[in-house]
């Protein structure tokens, strides 16, 4: 499974020399929306939906990533 500019597909683009896309050989798919909604459930997943503040589990992770860190 190839993701390229928003589009599934199961094998990669052919490219044009300027770098565009010349052809999508098989299916292709627009993964806009779903790509909205991973962001939304990160968001409503780390970050208090009232405050915008980070919560438990984002804490959490950052202090674990900064510990690794020393």
């Amino acid at each position: 499974m190839v993701v390229y500019d928003g589009l599934r597909s199961l094998l990669p683009p052919i490219m044009a020399p300027d770098g565009s896309i010349h052809k999508i050989i098989g299916d292709a798919a627009d993964i806009t929306n779903q790509k909205r909604l991973e962001e939304t459930l990160k968001q409503l997943a780390f970050y208090d939906e009232l405050t915008d503040l980070p919560n438990r589990k984002h804490l959490y992770k950052q202090f674990k990533k900064s510990d690794s860190k020393e």
